[in-house]
């Protein structure tokens, strides 16, 4: 009975299709040449702009993952790591992080036989052109080669997110802090002696004496209309 039930089902699932087909549906497909390979995306939509737009959607999104993880874009966060994280740490994004750490457990499972850092070797060759490293320059690229090398320092990443958030609320506290302060609101800009408000009459200075103390140079004086304190 199993060959029949699916006899059944392939003829509804065409019944069907042809239904949507005469009521204006069609499959849209476009080609595009993005990170060194052809992407083919092909859909069945009801709504022609509907379709066109799922499939403008796909292609952003390889085109999104090709600037980031292209080693042939100079600013790709790839090219960054590639060109300087055996020089010093690079801030990468989440999504990178994730990749690298999942491409280290694939290469453990496999025993090295999965490695993403092959490249080193890799891209000394070029098959279209039949090129090969000689054995001086294969043995130079083959050192490199070494999935045990790749380190991702989930901790530092963490106290480094710390310390960013923490500048982040110190600067917003300052910003907070100049909103909020007398000084630099317009009425108090208008009677400094320098007169940073330009269609206000700069008040005159007001001198100011300084006086020795023992904790060293003190000041007095009127400073809401002083120019030479800050």
């Amino acid at each position: 009975m199993k060959p029949v039930h699916a006899g059944l089902e392939t003829a509804t699932r065409y019944a069907s299709v042809c239904r949507q087909a005469a009521a204006g549906g069609a499959w849209l497909a476009r080609d595009e040449a993005i990170m060194g390979t052809a992407i083919h995306v092909e859909l069945w939509s009801d709504e022609r702009d509907a379709g066109e737009a799922a499939i403008d959607a796909v292609m952003a999104e390889m085109h999104r993952i090709d600037r980031a993880m292209s080693p042939f874009k100079p600013e790709s966060e790839l090219s960054r790591i590639n060109r300087d994280a055996a020089n010093e740490p690079v801030r990468t994004s989440d999504e990178m992080v994730e990749l690298i750490a999942r491409a280290i457990e694939f290469s453990a499972l496999s025993g090295g036989a999965f490695d993403i850092s092959y490249a080193s070797v890799g891209h000394l060759y070029d098959y279209r052109l039949g090129i090969k490293p000689n054995e001086a320059a294969l043995a130079a690229g083959r050192a490199a080669v070494g999935w045990r090398n790749l380190i991702v320092d989930h901790d530092a990443r963490t106290i480094l997110d710390g310390y960013v958030e923490d500048l982040r609320n110190w600067t917003a506290g300052i910003l907070n802090w100049h909103r909020e302060v007398d000084r630099y609101r317009d009425d108090w800009l208008a009677r400094r002696a320098h007169g940073f408000v330009p269609d206000r009459v700069p008040a005159l200075p007001v001198p100011i004496g300084f006086r020795n103390s023992t904790s060293g140079l003190g000041s007095s004086g009127n400073f809401a209309g002083a120019s030479a304190v800050f």
